[in-house]
């Protein structure tokens, strides 16, 4: 980046000199402002390599037989299958009973006479 002497006056105007408002994004744009980098943001980048690095690392060297891999489907699918029913049984009941306009008029019902 050349620094001409609109751009060095820009350049000190947004980052060392008081100014109360610079319209737009400071850091973005013709006259941006630097961000300074973050030791927060350095941590979390690091924390972010590490964790790609021990996905890469697992990735690499898968460690599940084939005898293992059978059983833990077979597992699966049983828990699949209690979780299909437990799932049922919960929408089961969030259903409204069945009401009948019988059971309703029930109580009307004392003696078998009109009048």
């Amino acid at each position: 980046m050349r620094l001409t002497s609109r751009r060095l006056v820009d350049f000190v105007q947004t980052t060392w000199k008081k100014r109360k408002r610079i319209p737009g994004l400071t850091t973005e744009g013709k006259h941006q402002k630097v961000a300074l980098i973050q030791p927060l943001w350095k941590l979390s980048a690091v924390k972010w390599m590490i964790m790609e690095q021990n996905n890469l690392d697992i990735l690499d060297k898968p460690y599940l037989s084939k005898e293992v891999e059978l059983r833990y489907i077979k597992d699966h699918n049983i828990l699949q299958k209690k979780h299909r029913e437990l799932k049922e049984a919960r929408d089961a009941s969030r259903w409204l009973k069945h009401v009948y306009f019988t059971d309703q008029l029930e109580h009307l019902n004392v003696t078998k006479k009109w009048e």
